[in-house]
């Protein structure tokens, strides 16, 4: 499933021609409701298995931006306070993302304003607002980090729906076959 695409809902036409697993096309009149349940099943595992996965690649991009402006904060925090109340140099080499950079770029990357960039330093005040709205940023993609987890955990809790409900299933069978076999008990 690409992109964001939500799957479709099955219409009765869809159930009409379910695709059996041995890659012919079977009418649902040639199935049995448990085969066709476990088709319908089948299907709707597959389509959350996409979700799951867009999801968790959509989580996993916040997380590590998040990460990315918590270690650029740190950089800045860093230099500021080595700087002893003096403008920080944007030309200071250090690594960031793993990445040989400047102080300048990281502060670009965390989005302090242009004009503050311009003259290769920065003052205490133009520091303060900088990291004042890169925190900002920071905490904003956490909270989306953390829905993004939430709607994650409940795609793959619909995801073992199916997986239960085949198991309470196979048992209930399970405890048909058994009565007709041996009879019911009478024990109790």
């Amino acid at each position: 499933m690409a992109g964001n695409e939500t799957p479709k809902s099955l219409s009765d036409d869809d159930l009409a021609n379910i695709h059996g697993g041995t890659g012919r096309d079977m009418s649902v009149q040639d199935m049995s409701i448990s085969e066709v349940v476990a088709g319908v099943m089948a299907d709707r595992y597959a389509a959350l298995n996409d979700m799951v996965d867009a999801e968790y690649t959509r989580a996993s991009q916040l997380n590590d931006l998040g990460l990315s402006y918590s270690e650029g904060i740190n950089l800045l925090n860093k230099a500021e306070a080595d700087s002893q109340g003096a403008d920080v140099s944007l030309d200071t080499k250090v690594t960031f993302n793993d990445e040989e950079t400047t102080l300048g770029e990281v502060a670009k990357e965390l989005g302090f304003a242009t004009d503050a960039l311009q003259d290769g330093q920065l003052n205490a005040a133009e520091m303060q607002a900088g990291l004042e709205q890169a925190e900002e940023t920071r905490n904003n993609i956490s909270d989306l980090s953390a829905m993004e987890l939430s709607t994650l955990q409940d795609f793959i809790n619909k995801q073992m729906q199916p997986i239960e409900s085949q198991s309470h299933q196979a048992a209930a069978q399970s405890a048909v076959d058994k009565n007709r076999v041996e009879g019911p008990d009478r024990s109790r």
